[in-house]
């Protein structure tokens, strides 16, 4: 199969490459960046490799910066939580609801934790609030605007209605084949969901050795 002209996250396919290790075949690609390099295929259609690097990069430095007094949807930042040894950086939060929790700086940025739990749809079910669908309705996990973004054969085509129970976003994509779809933002952003299916049932239609051959 030519994936030349694919994209996959920050990664656009240009040609095949001529690099062989094991019998892999190596595709060229371009970076977002700028920056060109040879990724293995399975890496890039399992959504192993998003990038040449540049990703985690910028992911590490952001969440080295000082979110101090930064908003994140109902949580305010007071300040870095010092002590935790796990490798990872927390920061003391004030929700809205006035309660303090320390949350970990990559959930604050990916938008994974917004409130100290009592905006979730479960919770506010469970304590009897009588504005729970409205509530529900202002929850919002992902400020980024994904709209036009392309990520495998989908294209994002504005934000659903569609509410999830763990709070992340939904967004209307449709597929090169033609099928619209609600897909989670943060399937879209980690390359979990690359297609409405088809390309599944395309690779599940192969012979048994073509399917070898494409894994190589």
């Amino acid at each position: 199969m030519d994936y030349s002209g694919q994209k996959y996250g920050k990664l656009t396919v240009i040609s095949k490459a001529e690099s062989r290790v094991k019998g892999r075949t190596y595709w060229l690609c371009e970076c977002d960046c700028g920056n060109t390099l040879e990724v293995r295929g399975d890496s890039f259609k399992k959504g192993n490799t998003r990038s040449c690097g540049c990703l985690k990069k910028n992911i590490a430095r952001t969440i080295a910066m000082d979110l101090s007094g930064m908003e994140f949807d109902h949580l305010t930042v007071v300040a870095r939580v010092e002590g935790k040894n796990d490798g990872n950086q927390w920061w003391l939060c004030k929700c809205e609801c006035g309660k303090l929790v320390d949350i970990r700086g990559a959930h604050l940025l990916r938008g994974k934790t917004t409130s100290c739990g009592c905006k979730d749809p479960v919770f506010i079910k469970k304590t009897g609030d009588e504005a729970y669908q409205a509530r529900i309705q202002s929850i919002t996990t992902t400020t980024k605007d994904m709209t036009g973004h392309i990520v495998g054969r989908l294209t994002v085509l504005r934000r659903s209605d569609r509410i999830a129970k763990n709070r992340h976003a939904y967004w209307i994509c449709k597929c090169e084949c033609g099928n619209e779809l609600d897909v989670s933002g943060s399937h879209l952003r980690t390359g979990h969901t690359v297609s409405c299916g088809c390309l599944n049932d395309e690779t599940r239609k192969l012979p048994h050795k073509l399917k070898r051959k494409l894994k190589e």
